[in-house]
């Protein structure tokens, strides 16, 4: 190829690659705003390994009240909601922090079969540690990622990941800070929260 020829070759490339006039965004590279910098304040990550083996990487997220009020921000902005519908949603997210908190577990398990928390027979102890002592949740639901609120906030890969929504009664675990621990024959891991 002579120099006219790669010089005009390069000319079109550069003209080509300035035609996007908008921004692609996936799961990777959306730009952080409040509600995602707030989503990861609440992660907390651990990694449960045997010897050299990787058991489990489990990545938790407490959805408590502030993280609420800036998902209904991020959502007004995005899908230009009213001031009566955006204030009908805050609502909605309070009553319910109000009543359970609410904690999204992501996990990923070296056997599919360890991976069971939401099993009437699971091999998983789910335990919150709070003020007011040890509680039980009252509901482990395993839940798709994209019926999740946060599902294009998740700051790590959910690559091979199961996800569940796990609920405790807010009248039963008091006040910060919060440790969920989950535990097994195959090892224990804990999470732990506090005011800030």
């Amino acid at each position: 190829m002579n120099r006219v020829s790669l010089i005009a070759s390069l000319v079109v490339a550069l003209s080509f690659s300035g035609c996007a006039t908008e921004k692609s965004y996936s799961h990777f590279n959306t730009e952080k705003g409040d509600y995602s910098s707030a989503v990861e304040k609440r992660l907390r990550t651990a990694n449960l390994y045997k010897k050299f083996d990787t058991i489990m990487i489990a990545d938790v997220i407490y959805n408590d009240e502030w993280l609420r009020t800036l998902w209904v921000e991020e959502q007004a902005k995005v899908k230009r909601l009213g001031d009566d519908d955006k204030k009908m949603l805050l609502r909605l997210q309070k009553r319910e922090d109000k009543k359970e908190a609410v904690f999204l577990l992501c996990v990923y398990t070296a056997e599919d079969k360890w991976n069971d928390f939401s099993s009437r027979n699971s091999r998983w102890s789910v335990l919150l540690e709070s003020a007011n002592g040890v509680t039980r949740p009252t509901s482990i639901i395993k839940v798709r990622q994209e019926n999740l609120q946060m599902r294009d906030n998740l700051p790590f890969n959910t690559t091979f990941r199961k996800f569940y929504s796990v609920t405790f009664l807010r009248d039963k675990i008091g006040a910060w800070p919060y440790k969920l621990v989950l535990s097994s024959p195959l090892g224990a891991v804990k999470f732990t929260w506090s005011a800030e």
